[in-house]
């Protein structure tokens, strides 16, 4: 039995630009711009890009009957509901921050360490836990 033969190594020519390449610095590679570049961009394009990058989006757990009070007034007032909501979080922040409202009597203590009081919304009844603070 002959001795096992040695598979012939190839030698694969690269291109010239693919050895650049690969042999360049990583931290000297130009890496490619992702998104459109502003130029391709129409007027009306750039505008909801900067309203966009200025919009703040967030989720808030509420009981379906405020939904459906937003729902109904939006209606009657013929303006976006989340214009409303806005309107409405706009209008109670600045009427806490003058001492007009008070969270006070919403809160009831919470049995979580990472909140000290949870805040009971008074849709139709009645809560003997509220503490008055």
């Amino acid at each position: 039995m002959a001795g096992k033969q040695k598979p012939k190594k190839l030698a694969l020519k690269l291109d010239p630009a693919v050895e650049a390449y690969l042999n360049a610095d990583p931290t000297q590679v130009d890496t490619p711009q992702w998104g459109a570049p502003e130029i391709t961009l129409t007027p009306y394009q750039r505008r909801k890009r900067e309203r966009d990058a200025n919009r703040v989006r967030d989720w808030y757990d509420l009981p379906s009957s405020i939904k459906k009070n937003m729902e109904t007034i939006a209606k009657i007032e013929r303006v976006p509901k989340s214009q409303l909501a806005a309107f409405f979080l706009f209008d109670s922040i600045q009427r806490y921050e003058t001492g007009e409202i008070t969270l006070a009597p919403f809160k009831i203590a919470s049995n979580i360490p990472r909140f000290q009081f949870f805040l009971h919304l008074p849709i139709g009844e009645h809560n003997p836990n509220r503490v008055k603070s």
